[in-house]
């Protein structure tokens, strides 16, 4: 025993070294399946989806707080970024050229310039490529998995020729600096070649999720022969600070009237008591189905323009709800559709989520020819996930 306790006192620090493999910045994210997604910055194609507009040479830098490492000193041999899964996109394989340097910046994230050398740190150091050059990646396709949405694994790796020990008192922000001469992801359409981004998952201020609540009955149409198959909306209001909200239905017959509600229980609420959906067909409205509950006795009255928008007056979202879910639903006129007179539209699950702001910034400059601009435009609070891995 004397021998022993002495010995795991010294092996111990290292045990629990071995355990910490990664970590992901920003923090927060690692399990938050986001609705961001970073297409337009690190993820841009090199062109767009016809070929017209070539946006290489890039340069983009993302900044992380060096606080949110969650470890005194990471020895970091590759960084990885997952693809946004929020979309239902297939992501493409691609090849890319690139260099990337990494440096402790002094500057916070939240005080970047739009000048790129503002933002390094004297310890930058380039950690792919060699010597000033790029060098070529390989990312395999990541394609869309249908698991309700949630977060994918980190498999768009990036080995580093050399890796780079990461400080967390070593400044106030982590600059990573990318500079991409190529980047090919393409995909063939019968006897066309067209260009494909990457979608991966970014960070952004936090903002609450629409879910479809029940099926799109395209069935279940209007005297027009059409169905609501669009929504537009607004999210900006479901977090724990409140703010608007309010969905818009699209494709439905002009100057047609409504009667819209809002619940708390849809059609995969547990427990529910209310047996969702109610199938229309026997009351006169076959195909159709009611996914809402009706328990609040709020109905607001809708009347659709002459392009056959409608939409619902702007509500305000309360501050200090819990993370919780809400639904929606309209009940359209339509005398001739079917012998109820009425039709239903697309329903919703409108989903509140705890406020996140993460610490992070981008600053970007697509089209970079040379000579490099110093300078680009800036994304605050915004920034593709990454892994940093041992």
């Amino acid at each position: 025993m004397k021998v022993f306790l002495p010995l795991v006192a010294l092996a111990l620090p290292s045990l629990l070294a071995a355990q910490t493999t990664y970590s992901v910045l920003p923090a927060g994210f690692e399990k938050i399946q986001d609705t961001n997604n970073d297409q337009s910055y690190l993820g841009r194609g090199g062109k767009n989806y016809n070929g017209t507009t070539t946006y290489t040479p890039m340069h983009i830098q993302t900044g992380y707080a060096l606080a949110d490492l969650g470890l005194p000193v990471m020895k970091t041999g590759s960084i990885s970024y997952r693809r946004n899964n929020f979309y239902s996109n297939t992501m493409r394989k691609s090849t890319q050229t690139l260099a990337i340097y990494m440096s402790h910046s002094a500057v916070a994230t939240t005080s970047y310039s739009t000048t790129f050398a503002n933002n390094e740190g004297k310890t930058r150091t380039q950690v792919f490529g060699k010597n000033g050059s790029p060098a070529v990646l390989n990312w395999p396709a990541a394609p869309y998995v249908n698991n309700g949405q949630k977060v994918v694994p980190f498999t768009l790796k990036i080995p580093l020729t050399s890796p780079y020990v990461v400080i967390s008192t070593g400044g106030k922000s982590l600059c990573i600096d990318f500079t991409i001469t190529k980047r090919i992801s393409t995909y063939q359409s019968g006897s066309n070649t067209y260009n494909a981004n990457l979608f991966l998952d970014a960070a952004g201020n936090a903002t609450g999720q629409r879910f479809t609540n029940g099926k799109v009955a395209s069935t279940c149409k209007f005297s027009t022969g059409k169905y609501n198959n669009s929504l537009g909306y607004t999210r900006r209001g479901l977090t724990d600070k409140g703010g608007p909200w309010y969905v818009r239905y699209g494709n439905i017959p002009a100057n047609a009237i409504g009667l819209a509600t809002i619940s708390g229980f849809g059609v995969k609420t547990k427990p529910n008591p209310f047996k969702l959906p109610i199938d229309l067909g026997p009351v006169g409205a076959p195909n159709c189905f009611w996914n809402v509950g009706l328990e609040t006795g709020f109905w607001v009255a809708l009347k659709a323009s002459t392009s056959g928008s409608m939409q619902w007056p702007t509500l305000t979202i309360p501050a200090g709800l819990p993370a919780s879910s809400f639904y929606d639903q309209c009940l359209v006129l339509d005398t001739k559709a079917n012998k109820l007179g009425l039709v239903p539209t697309w329903s919703s699950e409108w989903k509140i989520v705890k406020s996140l702001t993460p610490k992070c910034v981008t600053v970007y400059k697509h089209q970079d020819t040379t000579p490099p601009s110093k300078t680009g435009a800036m994304r605050p609070v915004f920034a593709a996930i990454v892994r940093l891995d041992v």
